[in-house]
């Protein structure tokens, strides 16, 4: 019987002499003749399945050793590996493409709510606007109109994700008034999301 790691008989009678065993001593304990055993390592007949535990016992071998080879069990490590290898890297574009979906789904979906301005002043032709926010937000851009027939600016802020990932930071954006604005009236700002929904309303200070 030829394996991936030679025949049964090789292996038997190799590990035979390795063990210091003869083969009237390994007939013996097995309870067979030692023709039997010269027959086995010469290839010309193998062992019976029933005496193979045994055997595999006496030799100090695995059952598997016996019947197929040390190589084929190599050869199922070396597959048992590169699956391993190939589930990390697997799992880990996977988590990278989780990662940069949420980013996606969070730049789409950023809001500046009202408790994030902490104060809106006007200092001279400018709306200073001071901000609060996570460290995941950055303001990219923003719309400054006022209301019609109200003394009312609305102020519309967009927001993205900051990859930079650092703490809650306080900011200050200024705003220039465009000319036909007339902001001396203008007692309140309303900040709007980008829906065009009224969400907070400042009183203005100067």
């Amino acid at each position: 019987m030829t394996t991936c790691d030679g025949k049964i008989g090789d292996r038997i009678k190799a590990v035979r002499s390795k063990r210091g065993l003869t083969q009237d001593k390994l007939s013996k304990e097995l309870k067979v003749s030692r023709s039997t055993i010269s027959n086995w390592e010469i290839n010309r007949n193998a062992p019976d399945i029933s005496l193979v535990p045994e055997l595999a016992r006496l030799l100090d071998v695995s059952i598997e050793y016996i019947l197929i080879g040390e190589c084929c069990n190599d050869h199922r490590a070396s597959i048992k590996e590169k699956m391993h290898k190939h589930s990390k890297r697997f799992f880990l574009i996977v988590l990278l493409l989780i990662t940069f979906s949420y980013l996606i789904w969070m730049s789409q979906n950023l809001e500046i709510s009202g408790q994030q301005i902490q104060n809106v002043s006007i200092e001279k032709d400018v709306l200073e606007v001071e901000l609060s926010l996570p460290g995941y937000y950055k303001v990219t851009d923003y719309l400054l109109s006022g209301a019609d027939g109200t003394n009312q600016l609305v102020l519309s802020l967009n927001a993205a994700v900051d990859l930079s990932m650092k703490k809650g930071k306080t900011k200050s954006i200024s705003i220039p008034f465009y000319p036909a604005l007339d902001v001396q009236k203008c007692k309140t700002l309303a900040l709007c999301n980008s829906r065009g929904k009224i969400i907070e309303t400042y009183p203005l200070q100067r």
